[in-house]
C-alpha cells in the first residue's frame, strides 16, 4: 500500500478496551429493560455512537432516565481508569510507521476523556497530541467521513493516500465512504462483515505492518 498517512481506531485498534466497554454497556443497557449480552453488544454496537445505541435500546422497550448520559460515563470513566492493555505489537507498529516517515492521527467515535484515560498510561496519548479527533469537536461521527476527511486534511495529505485501520463496520463505511484504503482489524470483529464493506482484513499487527508496506511477507 505504501501510505503517506495512517489513521487509527482507539479502541480495538490501539487498546484493548473493547471487553470492558461491551461488559458495561451490556449490563446498562440490561438494567434499563433492554437486554442484552456482552457478546451482542460487540456484534450490534461496536463503533457505533453511544446516542444511535441507546436508540435502538429505546425501540426495544429501555427506559432511560434523562442523566443516561452523565450515568453511564461515569461507569466507564471508573472501570477504564483502573487500565486497559494496549493492543499486540501495536507499538512495533507504530515505530515502523514513524520511521517510515509516515503521518499519523487518531480517528474515534469516543470521547477525549476516555481516550486519555486508556491512551494516557502507555504514552500514546501524548504521542498523539494534536493529531486526535473525536465527534465532541471535530464533525459527525462514523459512519460519517468527515472527520477523516478532516484528518488527512489537516495533515496535508489527499485522501487517496492515506490508509485507516479500523475494527468496527461504522469505520470501515466510513473510510471508504471518504475514498481513503481501509484495513479491518479482524481480531475480534468476523472478517467477512468487515472485507463486505471494502476492507482488506488482518488479524494481528504484523500482517497489517505487511499490508502497509513495512514488513516484507
Amino acid at each position: 500500500m505504501n501510505p503517506q498517512m495512517v489513521i487509527f481506531d482507539c479502541d480495538g485498534v490501539l487498546v484493548d478496551s473493547e471487553p470492558v466497554a461491551n461488559r458495561l454497556l451490556a449490563d446498562f443497557l440490561t438494567e434499563h429493560g433492554a437486554v442484552v449480552s456482552q457478546h451482542e453488544c460487540h456484534d450490534l454496537f461496536v463503533g457505533r455512537p453511544l446516542q444511535d445505541i441507546i436508540n435502538d435500546a429505546t425501540a426495544k422497550g429501555g427506559q432511560f432516565k434523562d442523566s443516561w448520559r452523565e450515568d453511564f460515563y461515569e461507569r466507564m470513566d471508573t472501570a477504564l481508569s483502573g487500565g486497559v492493555p494496549l493492543i499486540d505489537g501495536v507499538v512495533t507498529l507504530l515505530d515502523r510507521v514513524d520511521q517510515a516517515d509516515m503521518k499519523t492521527a487518531i480517528v474515534s467515535n469516543g470521547r477525549f476523556a476516555k481516550m486519555k484515560l486508556t491512551l494516557g498510561p502507555h504514552g500514546l496519548w501524548d504521542r498523539f497530541e494534536g493529531k486526535m479527533y473525536s465527534p465532541q469537536t471535530h464533525g459527525k461521527p462514523k459512519p460519517a467521513p468527515d472527520m477523516f476527511l478532516l484528518a488527512a486534511k489537516n495533515a496535508g495529505v489527499a485522501p487517496g493516500d492515506c490508509v485507516v485501520i479500523d475494527d468496527s463496520p461504522s469505520g470501515v463505511t466510513g473510510a471508504i465512504a471518504a475514498g481513503m484504503t481501509c484495513i479491518g482489524y479482524a481480531q475480534d470483529t468476523p472478517k467477512e462483515k468487515l472485507e463486505a464493506l471494502g476492507a482488506t482484513t488482518a488479524t494481528n499487527m504484523e500482517q497489517v505492518g505487511e499490508l502497509l508496506g513495512l514488513i516484507k511477507g
